[in-house]
């Protein structure tokens, strides 16, 4: 609000002109204010969204990576027979 003054009236206005003026300001502060706070709830609705969307992907993710501890530690146990079955030799 650019034009809005520091004093509570304006020299040679009357005060219903003021009021007025002052109602209008009011007014257009308060569409701003719906508008802000609607576009708000939009961006935390998508915010929100991906958030979800983010820790579903962290959680499948991690299953994998736990997936791929298993089958790490089952090599180690196995890796010793394979090497003996091919090779004919213990790794011990």
């Amino acid at each position: 609000m650019d034009g809005v003054p520091s004093s509570p009236f304006r020299h040679g206005k009357t005060v219903e002109e003021e009021l007025s003026y002052y109602k209008a300001q009011y007014e257009q502060l308060e569409v701003e204010l719906q508008e802000f706070q609607a576009s708000s709830r939009e961006l935390e609705a998508e915010l929100e969204k991906d958030v979800e969307a983010s820790e579903k992907r962290e959680r499948k993710l991690k299953e994998h990576v736990e997936r791929a501890g298993f089958e790490v530690e089952e090599w180690k146990v196995h890796a010793p027979f394979v090497n003996l079955v091919c090779h004919g030799s213990t790794p011990y």
